[in-house]
């Protein structure tokens, strides 16, 4: 293996890597931002429903 196609083969590595942390952080924030908004709308569906 050369140098060459091994840091190509290390650069494609971190990058898919990089890549599915910033997808799998993106993913949790945006469950928890749901369940958070979710969480604001009940509170208001309960206020003015009461």
């Amino acid at each position: 293996m050369s140098p060459q196609s091994k840091r190509v083969a290390v650069a494609g590595l971190v990058l898919s890597g990089f890549t599915f942390v910033c997808g799998f952080g993106a993913g949790i924030s945006a469950w928890m931002a749901s369940d958070y908004l979710r969480a604001v709308v009940w509170y208001f569906l309960n206020r003015w429903g009461s």
